[in-house]
C-alpha cells in the first residue's frame, strides 16, 4: 500500500460512514472519523486528504440535522456511490488495508481503533454472508 491507496481507504471509510448515516441517521460514526485520522497519521498523508474525508461525514450529518426528524434529507452523495451492500471482496480489501495500516501505527490506541473499524466493517457489511461453501461442504 502507498499514500495514494491510503487516501483512497480514507475516502472508502468516509463513504461507509455516509452509507450508515443514510440507513440509520442517528448512527454514531465516531469510529469512522477516528480511523480516517489514524490512517492519515500512519501514512503521513497531507492534512487536506484527511480533512476532505472527514468533511464528507460532517456535511452528511449536518444535512440530516437540517432535515430534522421525518424531513427529506439532501444527501451529500447519491446512494449508488455508497457501499450500501459492499461485496465480500470489497470488505476484505478494506479490512486488509486497515491491517496494513495498523502495522505502521505506533500506538496501541491507534491499532485498537483500526481493529475495531475492521470488525465493524465485517459486521455492517455482513462479511460472513459472502462465504460460500464448497460442493463437499454443501453435502454435509
Amino acid at each position: 500500500m502507498n499514500t495514494e491507496a491510503a487516501m483512497e481507504l480514507q475516502m472508502r471509510l468516509a463513504k461507509e460512514a455516509l452509507a450508515m448515516l443514510v440507513i440509520h441517521p442517528t448512527f454514531d460514526v465516531q469510529l469512522y472519523r477516528e480511523s480516517i485520522m489514524e490512517i492519515g497519521e500512519a501514512w503521513e498523508l497531507p492534512a487536506d486528504a484527511t480533512l476532505e474525508a472527514l468533511a464528507l461525514i460532517e456535511h452528511e450529518r449536518l444535512a440530516i440535522q437540517k432535515a430534522g426528524e421525518g424531513g427529506v434529507v439532501q444527501h451529500i452523495l447519491p446512494e449508488e456511490e455508497l457501499p450500501m451492500h459492499a461485496t465480500g471482496t470489497e470488505t476484505l480489501d478494506n479490512v486488509w488495508d486497515l491491517f496494513e495500516t495498523s502495522l505502521r501505527t505506533e500506538s496501541t490506541k491507534g491499532r485498537t481503533v483500526l481493529y475495531n473499524m475492521a470488525r465493524t466493517l465485517e459486521e455492517t457489511q455482513n462479511l460472513l454472508d459472502w462465504i460460500e461453501k464448497t460442493e463437499e461442504e454443501k453435502q454435509v
